[in-house]
């Protein structure tokens, strides 16, 4: 019996420090200035953090493109993806809160999600690298990334449709309102 509180105990330490480990910000001290003054704009804001984790995607097709960059490149992918990952649930969750006020997010909705089409293509394509003779050895450095990058873009997209539907539906309904007289 002992034991086993020793163990539970051991746990619990050990899982109140990985929680309370400090983690990286996806963005930059730019960034985020950038994302406080679009902070009510839902039409600047979306786009921004598509603009964010576009890029993120660009350094990895950048990095693995140029030779000189092989040194951990492995570990540095796996860092932009993860980066492109917390973007993409931060783009989640701020599409959320606008949701959450009756904004009408159609147009950037739109963006998003001709964006996260764009994204499911390039990831793909960074997945089909397992295989590679260049790349195959440092895959393994950021395959469960690239899965999650991969889960995360396709879970968003078909919640962007489905908002994107339902935002419609109610702009025709507000439309044909105004219409008929009461």
């Amino acid at each position: 019996m002992k034991t086993m509180r020793t163990l539970i105990i051991a746990v619990l330490l050990l899982s109140a420090v990985v929680w309370s480990a400090p983690r990286r910000d996806p963005l930059t001290q730019a960034e985020i200035e950038q994302m406080r003054e679009t902070a009510m704009d839902p039409e600047r804001r979306l786009p921004l953090i598509i603009e964010f984790a576009r890029l993120r995607l660009a350094n990895v097709e950048r990095m693995r493109s140029d030779p000189r960059m092989a040194a951990d490149r492995g570990v540095r992918v796996h860092d932009l993806l993860e980066d492109f990952t917390r973007l993409i649930d931060e783009l989640g969750d701020n599409i959320d809160q606008f949701t959450r006020y009756n904004a009408d997010i159609r147009k950037p909705l739109k963006l998003v999600i001709e964006a996260q089409n764009e994204f499911q293509i390039k990831l793909r394509s960074i997945k089909a690298t397992q295989n590679d003779a260049v790349f195959g050895k440092e895959y393994r450095d950021y395959a469960f990334v690239v899965d999650s990058a991969i889960e995360a873009v396709t879970a968003s997209l078909e919640d962007n449709r489905k908002l994107l539907q339902e935002q419609e539906a109610l702009a025709a309904e507000k439309k044909l309102r105004k219409l008929t007289p009461p």
